[in-house]
């Protein structure tokens, strides 16, 4: 279980394209028109809702692989290298909020406004006492934001602070360490005495109860999935259920059927530096709409028809730009780059 697995890094990418897909649409394109509207409702709208809880409870599960790594660690280093990369995710969009918002005033957003990065760098650093409890208080712990979500709905107190902004803790960090309770699941299927055979009756199980459950509740309530403490206990888990399927139909083709494509591998390689790729994406469609805006003082609003052309070309340059320029200096000066010397003194890519 230590070796960094592909399913990961294919799903955290497919997770950026999504979060790409979005930003373009938010600040580049216009849907006056009866194909904007239809491109709204049926591609951005939807796939834009699961980028961010994806990404987050895929990263959860590589926290649990990275807990699982420290094995023959002292126990302090493996927290200490778990609480510097969370405490570094955690101050690197912390200063990116600080410079957006009071310095720059180019959004609106608070100091503390809880984006994924600073959700993952928080849950983080929590992930060692996740790790020291047994299964069912594991259980627990995943539970508990959740609980506090539907029951607190704190609006003002000193604990707001954790029911705010586009990924708040409650219940947001729900999605985390129920990804390493996946992570928990594959581990236990690997340790124990199970004959390939009975492991597929398990893994097949377990696929087949979050599908009926999925689908059950998708027939039976309309999912919505808010940036807020909001979201319903149904919505979460349902949307939780259906991130685990595709985790674990993934992670048997891509990992177990040891399948190849070139189209993966790319998608592989932005997953591999999604913490470069994000900041990279934010500065490019983001930075550039704002500098349009400021300069010619409207908004730039293209015509929807223009949404996959311009999509397609995003996609491309940061395809050049991260798995053909780059890896000829072993990317060096990226963020992973920096990460991986802060945490590990040297340059070796880490899970997170």
């Amino acid at each position: 279980m230590t070796e960094r697995q592909k399913s990961i890094d294919f799903i955290r990418g497919v997770a950026i394209v999504l979060m790409i897909q979005t930003h373009v649409w938010e600040y580049y394109i216009t849907r006056p028109t009866e194909l904007g509207s239809y491109l709204h409702r049926g591609l951005v709208g939807p796939l834009g809702s699961y980028a961010a809880p994806l990404f987050t409870l895929v990263s959860g599960q590589s926290a649990y692989f990275a807990t699982r790594a420290c094995g023959g660690q002292k126990p302090w280093d493996c927290v200490a290298r778990l609480l510097r990369r969370g405490g570094a995710l955690f101050l690197l969009s912390t200063a990116v909020n600080i410079a957006s918002g009071p310095i720059l005033k180019v959004i609106d957003i608070s100091i503390l406004n809880w984006s994924v990065i600073q959700l993952i760098g928080f849950c983080l650093c929590l992930a060692p006492t996740y790790a020291r409890l047994r299964w069912p208080f594991r259980l627990l712990w995943a539970a508990i934001p959740l609980m506090l979500s539907e029951w607190l709905h704190a609006s003002s107190g000193p604990f707001s602070v954790f029911f705010a902004g586009f990924s708040p803790p409650c219940p947001w960090s729900f999605l985390f360490f129920a990804g390493m309770l996946v992570g928990d699941f594959h581990a236990f299927l690997s340790r124990t005495a199970f004959s390939s055979r009975t492991r597929a009756m398990v893994f097949a199980g377990v696929l087949s109860i979050g599908l009926v459950g999925c689908g059950f509740v998708i027939a039976h309530q309309p999912l919505t999935w808010n940036h807020t403490a909001h979201a319903s206990i149904t919505s979460m888990v349902t949307f939780v259920g259906c991130f685990i399927v595709l985790v674990q139909v993934l992670g048997y083709i891509i990992d177990y059927r040891r399948f190849e494509h070139r189209l993966v591998d790319i998608i592989v390689g932005w997953g591999r530096h999604s913490l470069t790729v994000y900041y990279l994406q934010l500065v490019g469609i983001v930075a550039s709409a704002i500098l349009i805006r400021s300069t010619l003082h409207y908004p730039p609003a293209l015509d929807p028809i223009w949404f996959l052309p311009l999509l397609t070309f995003v996609l491309l340059v940061l395809h050049i730009i991260i798995n053909v320029i780059w890896p000829k200096y072993n990317y060096a000066l990226s963020l992973e780059w920096f990460l991986a010397r802060l945490v590990n003194g040297k340059h070796s890519m880490g899970r997170i």
